[in-house]
């Protein structure tokens, strides 16, 4: 399987779980960076595997987060409908629980 061009996200996230596994075996540890939030470890079946598993949240501030998301091509029209300060707090809170 493809881990860079699989289309199912999470089977692609799982993926990198394993192979984050596979280097430990040889006794060296690994980072794991992009948009991999708590909830995508929780289904991977390799989560166990690991002692600890550690996020972190870089954060920026609303209007640095708009251009971004323009950035990404997104409609302006949608952009205006966020509310972005709230789609923040709800990942925060959603995953605060959940952080090893």
């Amino acid at each position: 399987m493809d881990i860079i061009n699989n289309v199912d996200w999470q089977i692609a996230k799982a993926n990198w779980l394993r192979i984050a596994y596979s280097i430990s075996l040889s006794g060296r540890g690994t980072v794991l960076c992009g948009t991999m939030i708590p909830e995508n470890i929780e289904l991977a079946d390799h989560k166990d595997k690991f002692d600890r598993i550690l996020y972190i949240n870089l954060h920026c501030d609303d209007s640095a987060r708009k251009e971004r998301i323009k950035a990404r091509g997104w409609e302006e029209r949608i952009i205006q409908r966020l509310d972005l300060g709230e789609l923040v707090s709800t990942r925060s809170s959603n995953s605060r629980g959940q952080l090893h």
